[in-house]
């Protein structure tokens, strides 16, 4: 018997009610399939995973909860971070430690910050350095503050959206001058 699949562990992916499993080697299994007509069939059968456009592999599961079918497409690295790790933290994303997406051995994985991922990225050489992290759009803590020049009054795009009657979206073109330059009283600070 090849070493590898003895020493291979499997554990439940919990949200598909058992449906699914997952191994310490990064491979998944469909535990049993359910007919039309309510027939519970045992079948073990391993998912075959696709790489989607970033490199990593996927896989496409379906189960039913509470009475409705669920149909999703989940990433290996993050099925077996999830099965293994306890998220303690509670760190967003997945890091491969080796740089190789296609890798989803559990002991080359580990949680991060986006933060942690791109700096580990870049000490490495897969990303140049100075490249920061994405930042969600209107996080409270990101908004860039600006100023009236007639009041001298900081307001946030979604407050000066407010006060003038208008979409944010319209007064974060203004003022970054995406569609021309900025002819308004109103500047980021």
């Amino acid at each position: 018997m090849n070493t590898k699949i003895k020493k291979e562990k499997w554990l439940p992916i919990w949200y598909t009610n058992a449906k699914y499993r997952v191994s310490n080697f990064g491979r998944v299994m469909s535990v049993y399939t359910i007919s039309k007509m309510g027939v519970i069939r045992m079948t073990g059968t391993i998912l075959t995973p696709s790489t989607n456009k970033n490199g990593y592999a996927t896989v496409k599961l379906k189960w039913i909860d509470k009475g409705v079918f669920i149909k999703k497409t989940k990433k290996v690295h993050r099925l077996v971070c999830e099965a293994f790790y306890p998220n303690i933290e509670n760190k967003p994303e997945v890091n491969h430690k080796d740089l190789n997406k296609l890798n989803n051995f559990y002991r080359n994985l580990e949680w991060a910050t986006p933060l942690e991922n791109t700096h580990h990225a870049q000490i490495n050489g897969a990303r140049p350095m100075g490249i920061t992290p994405y930042v969600k759009k209107g996080r409270k803590d990101q908004f860039k503050p600006i100023i009236d020049i007639n009041t001298g009054i900081f307001y946030t795009s979604e407050e000066l959206a407010f006060v003038l009657n208008t979409k944010q979206r319209y007064i974060n073109r203004i003022l970054s001058e995406e569609r021309g330059e900025n002819k308004t009283q109103y500047k980021y600070a």
